[in-house]
């Protein structure tokens, strides 16, 4: 069964789509990983950057401030989801409540 995901603004939907980024992005880095050993040769992971782009673009439409879309895209990339080792961990509800308190102060 297909779950229907309406694209308006609400954490849970935000939610959704981030740990679905999440989940294609760690699927598509352990598929590279696994072909480079079969094929004894580095493979590069699925390239989708149009549809994230899509997905990022949206979720930072429903907040308005300016540098959303790089609070997300730094979440996603700089942090690896929260992940970054270096610094605390951050939850994809922690980047939601920073999103929506950072576009009340725009």
């Amino acid at each position: 069964m297909v779950n229907s995901l309406k694209m308006n603004k609400s954490k849970e939907n935000f939610t959704t789509i981030m740990s679905s980024l999440q989940q294609q992005h760690d699927s598509d880095i352990q598929f590279a990983k696994d072909a480079s050993i079969l094929l004894k040769s580095e493979v590069n992971p699925y390239n989708n950057s149009l549809l994230v782009k899509l997905l990022v673009d949206v979720m930072a439409s429903w907040f308005g401030a300016e540098d959303s879309k790089d609070r997300i895209n730094h979440f996603m990339y700089g942090m690896d989801f929260g992940r970054y080792k270096e610094k605390e961990v951050v939850s994809i509800n922690d980047l939601w409540d920073s999103l929506v308190k950072n576009s009340q102060n725009e």
